[in-house]
């Protein structure tokens, strides 16, 4: 393991959740790999899968004959949202519990990319075609087959068409990004838990919690070697919370991994200028 000041950067434990995860995504396990996210309690697993089992089985009690988008959306929004209470997280936003499933499952409400998590799992656990969408800025779902339905989970499910979505993306940013038509591509799993990473760095940075930076980095970073921007992320996260050697080292790596990138002549010159004027240790 290895520590920034009385920082413990990396655990034994960390390493573990690190293993669940690759683990839970080689077995097409959301669930799973969404707790190793969090680092959920071996006791937590059970209870947090059983309830959403239940929830399935309600769910696939009000389905009949051919499922067709419509009456999946019905049939996920009726138990979700009528019996279970499941919504977006609008008053404690920026907090990890809204990134954790667990706690989603728990006081039902969530981020809106964990909260269509939730209707993921839920759909397919109940026989449904199900996948993520990841919109600019904000996560929703698709649902059934053969017509399959868009809904928007973080706003209780609300049925959404590809007008609705374009309006949506261009109140989000502000009218700054045109249109496209893949933003309405499937996403998968392993994208969505990127993205969940994703949001855990930006609530750590918002929160000043070093240990959950270095975490989420670290995770994001080894989800994805291949990506430099990421790698050149976690190398940031270094510095920031005061690991200047091992920031350094992984500028190195960068730099040898990524030879001819962008990405290495970011990384070189960060380094030099590491070198060059060091921190100052207080």
């Amino acid at each position: 393991m290895s520590r920034a000041g009385d920082l413990e950067l990396w655990s034994a434990q960390d390493a573990a959740d690190l293993r669940r995860l690759y683990a839970a995504l080689e077995d097409e396990d959301l669930t799973g790999a969404l707790l190793a996210v969090e680092g959920a309690a071996r006791d937590l697993v059970e209870p947090v899968r059983r309830r959403l089992d239940r929830w399935a089985v309600a769910v696939a009690d009000r389905l009949e004959g051919e499922v067709h988008g419509p009456a999946a959306a019905q049939a996920l929004r009726a138990v979700l949202v009528d019996e279970v209470q499941l919504k977006g997280e609008t008053e404690d936003y920026y907090r990890p519990r809204t990134c954790h499933l667990s706690a989603v499952v728990q006081i039902r409400r969530g981020m809106p990319i964990l909260v269509s998590a939730v209707w993921l799992i839920v759909a397919r656990r109940a026989g449904l075609e199900a996948e993520g969408v990841g919109l600019p800025g904000h996560f929703i779902a698709r649902v059934g087959a053969p017509r399959p339905a868009l809904v928007d989970p973080f706003e209780r499910g609300r049925p959404l068409d590809e007008a609705a979505c374009k309006t949506l993306v261009a109140e989000l940013t502000g009218g700054q990004l045109p249109w496209e038509d893949d933003f309405l591509a499937p996403v998968s799993d392993v994208a969505l838990v990127q993205r969940v990473l994703r949001n855990l760095l930006n609530i750590a940075e918002k929160t000043n919690d070093g240990r959950l930076l270095y975490r989420a980095a670290h995770m994001l970073a080894r989800l994805a070697p291949e990506q430099p921007e990421d790698q050149l992320r976690l190398c940031a996260v270094m510095e920031a919370i005061g690991a200047t050697p091992s920031a350094m080292r992984a500028y190195g790596r960068v730099m040898r991994r990524f030879a001819g990138h962008e990405a290495a002549e970011k990384a070189r010159e960060r380094l030099e200028r590491l070198r060059r004027d060091p921190p100052t240790e207080h």
